[in-house]
């Protein structure tokens, strides 16, 4: 929106304050009303302007006061988490722990058979 506009309107109340042009209220519905844009709404990557009139923009900001924050956490968990053998038939096996554990059974194969040939030629 354009603030420098002939068309534009400075709407201030209570509640809300703002540049406002002539629209559809998406809330009500009413048609060449004052309109406040009231940001984007975005769904599935698309988004679209929200444009409320000044009294569906106050009924929606009274709405929004009265909702009771929360409190606190919602879910309180004491303990360790351990992986059951259920979680872990369907997990896909990680790839950094995948060849951590190659790297260490490579490591183990070449010190063993490092060994057995020390001990091989010793023999």
């Amino acid at each position: 929106m354009r603030a420098n506009s002939p068309c534009h309107l400075y709407v201030e109340t209570d509640l809300v304050a703002g540049w406002t042009e002539k629209g559809r209220c998406l809330m009500c519905d009413r048609n060449g009303v004052d309109v406040l844009w009231l940001g984007p709404v975005i769904n599935l990557g698309r988004a679209k302007p929200f444009h409320a009139c000044v009294r569906c923009t106050e009924r929606l900001t009274l709405w929004v006061r009265d909702i009771e924050p929360p409190r606190g956490p919602t879910h309180h968990v004491r303990g360790v988490l351990r992986w059951g053998a259920a979680w872990s038939a369907h997990r896909p096996p990680d790839p950094t722990s995948t060849a951590i554990t190659v790297i260490c059974l490579a490591a183990l194969a070449a010190t063993l058979g490092s060994l057995v040939s020390a001990w091989w030629a010793l023999g």
